[in-house]
């Protein structure tokens, strides 16, 4: 006695059918550049497709090569040693109301030049209304000089939704320093802005 499944294999092989597929989707990775692969360039070399605050870099970011989570290439945030100072790597999209997002990141301490007691990194979301006026904020847990130096950790700002008369996000990778300043710069790769 033949099986269903054989004889529906049967079936379609025989009339030029073919089985209905199942459809799988990845969510699409909102990020550009996520890996910071282009350009390939030199250390220090701006990547492309991304917004930086403050504008005028300064050499506060770049493409890096010291390691990286995938491919070759790895993005370094570095503190200048300004007092309160305030560096962010960011990518703004358009959303809706009632939208929801994960946004997440790997991070690791440079070993080449780690980052002091006085500088913090983290992952935020600042949400926007009507004239790019600002309606709130949200903030992921913050890394600081303890952040690990051998291996890539992943952090993230999970499933949150876009709240009421937002019309914009810009989701930020920041570096914050002291009162005091501080020194040294942690890497940043495979960031990820997927819509549920």
């Amino acid at each position: 006695m033949l099986r269903p499944c054989v004889v529906l294999a049967i079936f379609c092989f025989s009339t030029g059918l073919a089985p209905a597929q199942v459809k799988t989707t990845a969510r699409e990775n909102l990020a550009p550049n996520p890996s910071f692969e282009d350009p390939d360039g030199a250390e220090g070399t701006l990547p492309d497709a991304w917004n930086f605050y403050p504008e005028k870099t300064g050499g506060r970011f770049g493409i890096t090569q010291e390691s990286a989570q995938t491919g070759k290439q790895a993005l370094r945030i570095k503190a200048t040693g300004a007092l309160n100072g305030s560096e962010a790597l960011l990518n703004g999209i358009d959303v809706q109301p009632g939208d929801k997002f994960t946004f997440s990141a790997y991070v690791r301490n440079s070993k080449s030049d780690p980052m002091d007691k006085a500088v913090t990194g983290m992952l935020a979301i600042e949400w926007t209304g009507a004239y790019g006026k600002e309606i709130g904020r949200l903030t992921g847990k913050s890394w600081d000089s303890r952040l690990a130096k051998n291996r890539w950790i992943f952090v993230s700002i999970d499933t949150v939704e876009v709240p009421k008369g937002c019309t914009r996000a810009v989701f930020g990778v920041h570096l914050t320093e002291a009162k005091s300043g501080g020194k040294g710069s942690f890497l940043v790769d495979d960031v990820s802005i997927v819509k549920k």
